[in-house]
């Protein structure tokens, strides 16, 4: 008969992990966070005086629509849909070096929001992917190109990690 004496030795790092992965679970979130102001451009083919918009609410009517004026032209949505596997993979491939301790948490979910704001710009900047532009908005912006006309909406994305 043989016997065995078993001793369980606990050097914390069952507990880092325990730890570590339950302040992984995190939420980022990505658009138009706060109260900024959408600046309307300044031209002879404008309203004299238009009314002041937020960008939020300036996205959500291109994001949802009014009808057929404007028609909708989703930006984040589309672009979050196409790339979430890209998102889940760079999700597991940071836990790795977070455990060996050569990237904090913070970092990992900065870098995957970084990454969904370069893929919205990226997004917007495909003509293919949005409806044309009316001939009155054509001549209007002196451009066929759907949502670019200041770059306020491309530039003013940003992103919080909760």
């Amino acid at each position: 008969m043989i016997i065995v004496d078993v001793k369980q030795r606990d050097n914390g790092l069952l507990d880092h992990v325990r730890k570590v992965t339950n302040r992984y679970a995190a939420t980022i979130e990505v658009g138009y966070l706060s109260n900024q102001m959408y600046k309307h451009p300044i031209g002879a083919r404008r309203p004299k005086n238009p009314p002041p918009i937020t960008m939020q609410a300036l996205h959500r009517i291109h994001e949802e629509g009014r009808g057929n004026r404007p028609p909708q032209r989703a930006t984040i949505s589309p672009s979050f849909a196409k790339n979430r596997r890209k998102y889940a993979v760079l999700a597991k491939k940071q836990i790795t070096p977070i455990f060996r301790r050569k990237k904090t948490i913070n970092q990992g979910w900065n870098e995957i929001g970084q990454m969904a704001i370069e893929d919205i710009r990226d997004y917007m900047k495909v003509r293919e992917n949005f409806q044309p532009l009316a001939a009155i908005t054509i001549w209007r912006k002196q451009s066929d190109f759907p949502l670019l006309d200041t770059g306020q909406l491309r530039e003013k994305l940003e992103y919080k990690v909760k």
